[in-house]
């Protein structure tokens, strides 16, 4: 059997059940470009990759030359699973991995080269988060003694990290954060020499491994000669850098994400590196899924109204793909205050608990941690779920509540 015809037969079964605009993720030819799938709410977006990355192996692509990327250890092993019962027990995987777990591996190889390359002498102690606050909190204290200048606060802290990796990149780029870029640099300094890293120095110095030192980019590259990127929304700019050197002098990219899912900008996560996509890779194609599986057609008749002044080659239309029909039209209620507020959420979960409603069935949404304990009071009384039991009412961060979909 031909090349051509064993890619023809792995193409056909990978693409029973899908939906056109997945076929077409499947279908795509890299010789022709980077590709950006931009996957709205329950579209399929983790089957069309998984089924895209079989793809590629079936294909005859070494699974030593594929490099997938995700934001958590759970994404990362479903992603394996799926792959792995697609083509079956003796097929080589490639790495899926998150970044983080990317960015450890690289520094680490070869007794830690990528961290010496980074600036460190030897590979440092990888602090816990709460060693991280303990050891930036000394570090201020010991600089006040010396410079009297405020801290940055943490949101600022997160900006520039997230955006600049690096305080000699913010100095090149933005000349009037002196004072941030001399605290900066002292704390870079003083973790160096103290031979501790944080989690995000995993990115940073992995960034810094791969501009400084040509023979570790080469290898990697070499790994990452087809590179799968999940939750592309969710990418702040030091990792948009790092899959930048990467992907060096390759179209064989896909990245998948979701403008409109886009809610980690608090810390740091930057749309920009999709809605620029074809700024930065001309030769870049983007498709659309918008086949819903999830919600019923008044949900997405109602979402599908909040961006109407997007750019047309961003703009989705939702559409239901789930045969049980009905469904009610969602509610809009304006309170006056907070107290009006929490008692009109009781007096629906009242309501849907009269028409019969199980509590599991029911849930509480709500922007922070801090308003859980506040709602918790105004519901007492009625069936809400523990942190130890899902058998009540259950109440979650919408943060929480998209990992949880």
């Amino acid at each position: 059997m031909s090349d051509s015809e064993k890619r023809s037969r792995a193409l056909e079964r990978l693409c029973h059940g899908l939906e056109p605009a997945q076929k077409a993720v499947l279908e795509h030819d890299f010789d022709t470009g980077p590709l950006l799938v931009l996957a709205g709410a329950g579209t399929g977006k983790t089957t069309t990759l998984t089924r895209r990355l079989a793809l590629e192996l079936a294909d005859g692509t070494p699974a030593s030359e594929i490099l997938a990327l995700t934001f958590t250890r759970k994404a990362a092993q479903e992603m394996r699973e799926r792959v792995g019962s697609l083509l079956g027990p003796n097929q080589d995987l490639p790495e899926i991995r998150t970044f983080h777990s990317l960015g450890l591996a690289l520094l680490s190889e070869n007794s830690g080269q990528g961290w010496i390359a980074a600036g460190w002498s030897a590979p440092p102690k990888l602090l816990a988060e709460h060693e991280g606050s303990e050891a930036s909190a000394e570090f201020w204290q010991q600089r006040f003694r010396t410079h009297t200048q405020t801290p940055p606060s943490p949101a600022e802290w997160t900006r520039m990290l997230a955006e600049w990796g690096d305080p000699n990149r913010l100095a090149a780029s933005t000349p009037g954060e002196l004072q941030h870029v001399e605290a900066w640099r002292d704390w870079e300094s003083w973790k160096r020499r103290l031979g501790i890293a944080q989690l995000h120095d995993l990115i940073s110095a992995a960034l810094l491994a791969l501009e400084r030192d040509v023979s570790l980019a080469e290898r990697w590259r070499e790994r990452a000669k087809t590179l799968f990127v999940d939750e592309y929304q969710d990418t702040d700019r030091t990792q948009y850098r790092l899959l930048k050197i990467l992907s060096q002098g390759s179209k064989r990219l896909m990245a998948v994400g979701d403008d409109d899912q886009a809610i980690y900008g608090f810390r740091g996560a930057d749309l920009r590196n999709i809605l620029e996509w074809r700024r930065d890779l001309p030769d870049g194609r983007i498709l659309s899924l918008t086949g819903n599986h999830r919600s019923l057609s008044p949900i997405l008749n109602a979402s599908n109204q909040i961006f109407p002044d997007k750019p047309e080659i961003f703009r989705k239309l939702l559409v239901a793909r789930r045969k049980d029909g009905g469904g009610q039209n969602p509610i809009w209620y304006r309170a006056r205050d907070p107290r009006e507020e929490t008692d009109w959420i009781r007096s629906r979960l009242v309501h849907e608990l009269t028409l019969g409603h199980k509590p599991s069935q029911l849930c509480v949404l709500f922007r922070s941690n801090r308003e859980e304990s506040v709602l918790r009071k105004a519901l007492a009384g009625l069936p809400l779920a523990s942190s130890e039991s899902d058998a009540g009412i259950r109440m979650l961060t919408i943060h929480a509540a998209k990992g949880l979909e």
